[in-house]
């Protein structure tokens, strides 16, 4: 019990720091505890996992409490923090557009590596003349023959030698890469890229090689850490698993930019204690037992190795087990119902769900101009997706596609990430549950922005002058909206939004539907069409049948317009 509650600890001041030291964390802990009670725990885990398992845990309250004490202490005298001021994450995996971007970077970046190496170049033949000048110099017979000069030029030489062996620290490189930092990925882009691989496999039940074909032990690994992190053991054990094949056929020990890359110890240490977790002992053992023929002497897993072997001799041992689903379900944030979220993923896969109800062909379609003289010329295709005094209603072809492109266009340099209600204090803010960016713009900011505002009030009958403004989205490679209502958000003062008009700009590759779960009804986009429904009913109040989510991009990108239209004039 004192070392889940030191672990407890440990976790809460790692979130309070600026700066972690290395040794204030749950890993290093566990490690010094090992060492004094080798038997006291179940296996512990490899340096990712936040928790350790509750079972076979040390009664030795008070002499784990005192040791826990004295470990921080000697972790405070170690660290000495650096200052705060760490720049926000870039969020660039949040975009296509933002990640077709980088692609260019790329090639710009070559030219300037290629400059860097000159630099160097020229700091190596700067050694190189260094060296020569020092081995070239006299050293004379003695001390007691030293003569002036010779004192004063070898203090002179060696008093210039850290300028001269200086590296070039103001290479063009370096500056443009200081220039451009917020446009570069960092570590947290590339664990928002794994989160997004993962919502695939979960939503569209992908293989890692569906997503990530002949790739690297690394990249493999990289994701299967962060189901790891996320306690889907699951997936992290099909992740890990693929990159330990990549291992095994070869895989190079550095990344594809010669950065060490994962050891084969390290991905057999992630795979063992997942498959524990799972309750597969037989197999947490036999990669544990590979780990002990890279490093005999590994304390922890030698301490894991006899824990296994414990509990498959004690067949009456009862062993915890992760199901394929997390406890915490990374992709249902917002805490919906199984029911919901499993006719949301059935949905983004295409299927039918047991809440779909077909309505007749005859009443699904029509053409009209609704009365409004500009539409005379061009009556306007109206198809219904549901049935119900509510219906789900597409617009086909509203917008054309010189208009879908322009709209797109217009959103260079305004992208941002998008920001959702979080609930309590927090307001709006960057959440996990919406993964895009968005830019915004006023009725009149343009003309094709205009002919938009007076084509939606035709089509839908609504008064939209107290609607939102125009939002434009961009989705990149997973991203996603969870299931959510667009009414009663708490931050509209009464004015709730009666109705969303979503405006698709792009067709996509595949994945990134519209999709009801209680409705059963899922929508594919397509360049042009408009999607519209009723968010209230007559009183006033939340329609709970409208739950909507944008379905993860398994391919391509997404572009949508939507506008939130509300009570107010209707």
């Amino acid at each position: 019990a004192a070392v889940v509650v030191a672990v407890a600890t440990v976790e809460i001041l790692s979130s309070l720091l600026v700066s972690v030291p290395p040794c204030l964390s749950v890993p290093w802990l566990v490690e010094k505890l090992t060492v004094f009670f080798p038997k006291g725990f179940g296996p512990t885990p490899p340096i990712s996992s936040a928790r350790l398992p509750h079972d076979h845990q040390t009664a030795n309250m008070a002499a784990a409490s005192v040791l826990f004490a004295v470990l921080v202490a000697l972790c405070a005298l170690q660290h000495e923090s650096p200052s705060a001021g760490v720049a926000d994450a870039a969020d660039l995996f949040t975009s296509a557009a933002g990640v077709h971007k980088l692609f260019h970077l790329e090639k710009e970046l070559a030219g300037r590596v290629n400059d860097h190496i000159d630099a160097f170049q020229r700091h190596i033949e700067q050694l190189q003349h260094v060296a020569a000048v020092l081995n070239n110099s006299t050293v004379p017979s003695s001390h007691l023959s030293l003569k002036p000069w010779q004192g004063f030029e070898v203090i002179k030489r060696l008093s210039e030698l850290q300028d001269a062996i200086k590296p070039p620290s103001d290479t063009p490189l370096v500056r443009y890469i200081e220039e451009r930092q917020e446009h570069i990925p960092d570590k947290t882009d590339v664990q928002g890229a794994s989160q997004s691989l993962l919502r695939l496999c979960r939503t569209y039940a992908k293989q890692p090689k569906d997503l990530l074909p002949d790739s690297t032990a690394q990249a493999y690994f990289d994701v299967g850490r962060e189901a790891y992190n996320q306690n889907d053991f699951f997936l992290a054990s099909q992740w890990l698993e693929a990159g330990l094949e990549a291992y095994n056929n070869g895989a190079s020990a550095v990344t594809e930019l010669g950065v060490p890359a994962v050891s084969k110890l390290g991905l057999l240490d992630f795979l063992a204690y997942s498959k524990y977790k799972l309750g597969e002992l037989e197999q947490a053992l036999q990669f544990s037992e590979e780990i002990l023929k890279i490093d005999p002497e590994h304390r922890r897993v030698l301490t894991n190795v006899e824990y296994y072997r414990g509990l498959l001799n004690d067949p009456e041992r009862e062993i915890s087990k992760v199901v394929q689903r997390p406890n915490y379900d990374h992709d249902n944030i917002l805490q919906h119902s199984e029911a919901d979220m499993e006719n949301y993923r059935q949905l983004c896969q295409g299927k039918t769900v047991a809440a779909t109800r077909p309505i007749e062909l005859a009443d699904n379609c029509t053409v009209t101009h609704f009365g409004v003289p500009a539409l005379f010329w061009k009556p306007q295709r109206v198809e219904f997706l549901s049935a119900g005094r509510r219906k789900i209603r597409i617009f086909r072809n509203f917008a054309t596609d010189r208009e879908c492109d322009q709209l797109v266009n217009m959103t260079q340099g305004h992208l941002k990430r998008a920001l959702a209600f979080a609930g309590g204090d927090k307001g709006m803010t960057t959440v996990d549950f919406r993964v895009s960016t968005v830019a915004w713009f006023k009725p009149h900011h343009n003309d094709v922005v205009e002919r938009m505002h007076r084509r939606i009030p035709a089509v839908t009958g609504l008064d939209i002058r107290q609607s939102e403004d125009f939002q434009i989205s961009n989705y990149g490679i997973g991203g996603h909206y969870e299931p959510h209502m667009d009414w009663g958000r708490g931050q509209l003062d009464g004015d709730d939004r009666l109705a969303t008009f979503l405006l698709y700009l792009s067709n996509v590759e595949a994945g990134g539907g519209t999709v009801f779960p209680r409705l059963g009804v899922g929508v594919q986009p397509s360049k042009g069409d408009a999607l519209f429904w009723i968010n209230l009913h007559e009183t006033g109040e939340g329609d709970t049948d409208t739950l909507h989510g944008a379905c993860p991009i398994l391919s391509g990108a997404k572009w949508v317009a939507n506008k939130w239209i509300h009570e107010t004039g209707n």
